[in-house]
């Protein structure tokens, strides 16, 4: 499942990598929800590479976006950089492992072979090996599944207000 169609989402490297996933794992689909200004060449690029199993569903609401996360099998993030790694928190809640690149943002959010695999900037080949290896390795999927949740449940608004809280009140002026 891919989020939000933005150019610095890398959209394009998950179509590419999952066309490589294709090759090796026939029964699997690519969800991807959001929209952005690089949706329409998402969709042509889509067709290019004869991808029959992408489905572009837009702006879906949150109860929907929580039914996608919970069915999802894998959560794929391409993104070249991160302020924080919501759309992953929010799939681990649901117990969804993620996949992403190992950039600032997602490395804070995904803990590499314990939540979701890390993958090199940009390496698609990588990435597309990642997604073949959680899709095949049941073991290892389920591994990861099973510490998304208590690594989910870390963070909340009013803990992150607390937090926040506590560092205004140590700033002496």
């Amino acid at each position: 499942m891919g989020r939000k169609d933005k150019k610095y989402k890398n959209l394009d490297h998950l179509l590419r990598a999952y066309r490589i996933v294709k090759q090796e794992v026939s029964d699997v689909q690519l969800i991807v929800i959001g929209t952005g200004d690089q949706e329409q060449r998402m969709r042509e690029l889509a067709k290019r590479l004869e991808l029959k199993d992408v489905y572009f569903l837009g702006t879906v609401s949150e109860e929907e976006k929580i039914k996608w996360m919970k069915r999802a099998w894998i959560i794929v993030s391409t993104s070249m950089i991160e302020g924080w790694g919501m759309t992953i928190i929010e799939a681990a809640a649901c117990k969804t492992p993620a996949i992403g690149y190992d950039v600032p943002g997602l490395r804070d959010s995904i803990k590499h072979m314990k939540t979701g695999i890390l993958v090199p900037y940009g390496d698609i080949k990588a990435l597309a090996k990642a997604m073949t290896m959680l899709v095949e390795d049941q073991k290892l999927w389920s591994k990861l599944a099973g510490n998304t949740l208590n690594w989910a449940k870390q963070f909340s608004w009013d803990k992150s207000a607390e937090e926040f809280t506590k560092v205004i009140n140590s700033i002496r002026i």
